[in-house]
Protein backbone atom coordinates (compact mmCIF):
# COMPACT_ATOMS: atom_id res chain seq x y z
CA UNK A 1 0.00 0.00 0.00
CA UNK A 2 1.29 3.31 -0.70
CA UNK A 3 0.14 6.49 0.13
CA UNK A 4 0.42 10.39 1.36
CA UNK A 5 -1.18 9.33 4.84
CA UNK A 6 0.60 9.89 8.40
CA UNK A 7 2.25 6.79 9.00
CA UNK A 8 -0.14 5.90 11.53
CA UNK A 9 -3.32 6.24 9.52
CA UNK A 10 -1.42 4.27 7.00
CA UNK A 11 -0.39 1.29 9.86
CA UNK A 12 -4.02 0.97 11.01
CA UNK A 13 -5.74 0.74 7.35
CA UNK A 14 -2.99 -1.90 6.36
CA UNK A 15 -3.44 -3.85 9.73
CA UNK A 16 -6.89 -3.74 9.46
CA UNK A 17 -6.72 -5.14 5.69
CA UNK A 18 -4.58 -7.92 6.91
CA UNK A 19 -1.36 -5.96 4.80
CA UNK A 20 0.31 -5.70 8.16
CA UNK A 21 1.14 -7.48 11.54
CA UNK A 22 1.37 -6.06 14.60
CA UNK A 23 5.72 -5.40 14.45
CA UNK A 24 5.66 -4.61 10.79
CA UNK A 25 7.15 -1.48 9.68
CA UNK A 26 6.02 2.12 7.96
CA UNK A 27 8.22 3.22 5.82
CA UNK A 28 8.24 7.13 5.25
CA UNK A 29 8.96 9.38 2.24
CA UNK A 30 11.55 11.19 4.32
CA UNK A 31 13.39 7.71 4.88
CA UNK A 32 13.20 7.22 1.22
CA UNK A 33 14.74 10.40 0.55
CA UNK A 34 18.11 8.83 2.54
CA UNK A 35 17.95 5.53 0.75
CA UNK A 36 19.94 5.03 -2.56
CA UNK A 37 17.93 2.85 -5.62
CA UNK A 38 20.16 0.30 -4.18
CA UNK A 39 19.22 0.12 -0.85
CA UNK A 40 15.07 0.92 -1.51
CA UNK A 41 15.63 -2.32 -3.78
CA UNK A 42 16.30 -4.56 -0.70
CA UNK A 43 13.67 -2.72 1.51
CA UNK A 44 11.15 -3.35 -1.00
CA UNK A 45 11.01 -7.24 -0.49
CA UNK A 46 10.52 -6.07 3.26
CA UNK A 47 8.03 -3.12 3.51
CA UNK A 48 4.61 -3.41 2.44
CA UNK A 49 3.05 -0.03 3.13
CA UNK A 50 4.88 3.57 2.24
CA UNK A 51 3.38 6.54 4.01
CA UNK A 52 4.08 10.53 3.58
CA UNK A 53 5.21 9.68 0.33
CA UNK A 54 5.14 11.47 -3.15
CA UNK A 55 4.30 11.07 -6.89
CA UNK A 56 8.08 10.83 -7.19
CA UNK A 57 8.84 8.28 -4.07
CA UNK A 58 5.70 6.17 -6.10
CA UNK A 59 7.54 6.07 -9.07
CA UNK A 60 11.00 5.20 -7.23
CA UNK A 61 8.93 2.22 -5.32
CA UNK A 62 7.64 0.69 -8.55
CA UNK A 63 10.65 0.70 -10.63
CA UNK A 64 12.87 -0.92 -7.33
Amino acid sequence: MITGDHPDTAWAIGHELGILGKSDEVLVGAELDRLDDEALKERVAQVSVYARVTAEHKLRIVHA
